[in-house]
């Protein structure tokens, strides 16, 4: 989940399976997760106008949010050259507020219903959690 909120469109999918495979972790589901989260497809421009204007205050000093976009300075051959670091990096680095929150409710989601399945395959009662996740 974490590398499908990262702007860089053609690597999602590598870097998932990439980090799946040295942690030994499902490949197959980690390549699902990020073309589910593609579902987003018509939003997209929004999270990534987001992921800007975050990664563009997180790296600012004085920290300051970018000027708002009028229609008459929106060149689409600016925005489509990926090659700029003065616009991709921000969004990058404006990404992780969203990719790490989602990744760890993710993993947290996942974690649950497997345990919950795990107990009930066996027969026995779900034990309680706590906020950590972990069995009392």
């Amino acid at each position: 989940m974490f590398w499908a909120f990262t702007p860089l469109v053609g690597l999602k999918t590598l870097l998932a399976i990439l980090f799946a495979w040295m942690f030994r972790c499902s490949k197959i589901s980690a390549a699902l997760t990020v073309a589910f989260h593609d579902i987003l497809t018509p939003i997209w421009p929004i999270f990534l106008r987001w992921e800007y204007d975050f990664g563009f205050w997180i790296l600012s000093h004085p920290h300051r949010f970018p000027k708002s976009l009028r229609a008459e300075e929106f060149h689409l051959e600016y925005w489509l050259h990926w090659n700029r670091l003065e616009i991709l990096w921000p969004t990058f680095m404006g990404s992780f507020v969203f990719a790490v929150p989602s990744a760890l409710v993710s993993y947290w989601i996942v974690n649950q219903s497997l345990r919950k399945r795990v107990h009930k395959s066996r027969g026995e009662p779900t034990p309680p959690t706590i906020a950590g996740g972990s069995a009392l």
